[in-house]
């Protein structure tokens, strides 16, 4: 009996250690496919150990000697090269190592052959990089920004880099700065086929016209950060269209389309004003000269836009008089009417306040210049495409260009007020009502049935020192 017991106590010992031998394998089997270890551990602490290293030392060595390109290479590559810009260690000197990477992993390659693997093993790992959900936004954004500035042998850009790049831009799942980073990468293949470039390159430059069409027709989600960004992406990317019209110009198709997208969002007037603005820059661009029935649509359009440029401006500064009288800060009941931000200020008790020479900020003055010199701009060339029946154009495109060169000459809200009626011309306020509201408020509704008020209504009702 004993012996049976001792028997079944072995026996429970023996399972209990079994299950515990299964339960610590799965674990560590879960843990092996876990994200986290399945990243290898740094060979290289940081870019400088990484830089004086005898691996990379050896990599450099046999390239130069016109070695072809190996997987031993690659590996060094991508999982020691370029993985410096995600680690913590380096992110403050990013720009910099971008800046070397390049040189250190590229520049000694001699053979055609291999420099075109490392190339492409550079692309794609740098993709991969950038698209990184967990990992630093700055170092994924600097993979992308050194995406777009790989070059080939002979120091042009990388062509195998640009749809990845269009990608990129155009992947709503990617990290909004990075998406901005893909584009700087697209500017800089526009830019590159200006001046006496190749016909290659300028053909290259074309061939993004189908990602430009694509991105002035973005409608993703609306959300704060998505707002924003596709209006600074589609903004950019109408810069881009006028660089390629010229080069375009053999096969109009393509650049047809873009036109069409544009057209869009010139004609949607919830689209904030600056876009439209450049909306129209480019439509004018692609007028010719028997489409004077389409130019006539595109004016109209134009003066639209000015219009709706003016009467922000217009908004903006009633809503800051509004929060000045709010606030005390308006002229009361001390001085005449019209002395309020150009000669003198008087406070809540009457002392004087610094005179403020203009209620809307500079910056936002010199908006409304560029806008305004802009759509100039766009009659100009429109004027210019139809000749003999564009003349009515001309004159349009003369007095906005006046006006903005006029708020450009002294930024302020005189020039931009009177800008604004020059544009969008409002009804003259009588010599009592301009008395009763020298600060351009609303005037309060007459009372019905023509009796008058029970008690005076005061000059500016929301004013908390206003003394009944």
């Amino acid at each position: 009996m004993m012996r049976i017991q001792r028997t079944s106590r072995q026996l429970r010992f023996k399972c209990a250690i079994a299950c515990a031998t299964v339960l610590l394998a799965c674990g560590f089997f879960v843990a092996l496919s876990s994200p986290a270890a399945a990243q290898q551990k740094q060979r290289f602490e940081n870019w400088p150990a990484f830089e004086a290293s005898a691996a990379l030392k050896a990599y450099r060595s046999e390239l130069a000697a016109g070695g072809g390109f190996t997987d031993r290479h690659r590996q060094l590559l991508v999982d020691d090269g370029l993985a410096q810009l995600m680690m913590d260690a380096n992110r403050d000197r990013l720009a910099s190592i971008r800046a070397r990477l390049p040189a250190v992993l590229l520049g000694k390659i001699t053979n055609a052959a291999a420099y075109g693997e490392a190339s492409t093993a550079a692309v794609e790992a740098l993709d991969q990089l950038a698209r990184r959900a967990k990992g630093t936004v700055e170092g994924s954004v600097n993979a992308c920004l050194l995406l777009g500035e790989l070059q080939t042998q002979e120091g042009q850009l990388l062509a195998a880099a640009t749809p990845v790049l269009c990608e990129l831009t155009l992947d709503a799942a990617v990290t909004p700065a990075v998406r901005v980073a893909a584009l700087v990468g697209i500017r800089g293949r526009v830019e590159a086929a200006g001046g006496g470039s190749t016909p290659e390159i300028k053909q290259a430059a074309v061939g993004l016209l189908p990602t430009v069409e694509r991105l002035l027709q973005l409608d993703e989600p609306p959300a704060a950060a998505t707002t924003v960004l596709i209006d600074w992406l589609q903004q950019r990317t109408l810069d881009l269209a006028v660089k390629l019209v010229p080069l375009a110009a053999a096969d109009p198709q393509p650049l047809a389309a873009v036109g069409t997208a544009a057209l869009t969002l010139l004609q949607n007037a919830g689209k904030p004003v600056n876009l439209r603005v450049r909306a129209a820059g480019l439509l004018a661009r692609l007028v010719k000269a028997d489409e004077a029935t389409r130019a006539a649509e595109i004016v109209d359009l134009i003066e639209a836009v000015a219009v709706a440029a003016v009467v922000e401006d217009r908004e903006a500064l009633a809503l800051i008089k509004l929060e000045r009288s709010l606030s005390g800060l308006d002229s009361q009941a001390g001085g005449p009417p019209g002395m309020m931000a150009e000669s003198m200020m008087i406070g809540p008790n009457g002392e004087s306040l610094p005179a403020v020479p203009s209620l809307l900020p500079g910056p936002r003055c010199l908006q409304t210049s560029w806008r305004l010199g802009s759509l100039a701009e766009a009659l100009a060339a429109i004027a210019t495409a139809l000749d003999d029946a564009g003349k009515p154009y001309e004159q349009r495109a003369g007095k906005l260009r006046d006006l903005g060169l006029a708020i450009y000459k002294d930024p302020g809200d005189k020039t931009v007020l009177a800008a604004a009626d020059a544009v969008d011309p409002q009804p003259e306020a009588s010599d009592t009502d301009a008395a009763a509201n020298p600060a351009g408020m609303v005037k309060p509704p007459a009372p019905t049935g023509g009796r008058p008020p029970s008690e005076p209504r005061p000059n500016t009702p929301f004013s908390p020192f206003q003394i009944r």
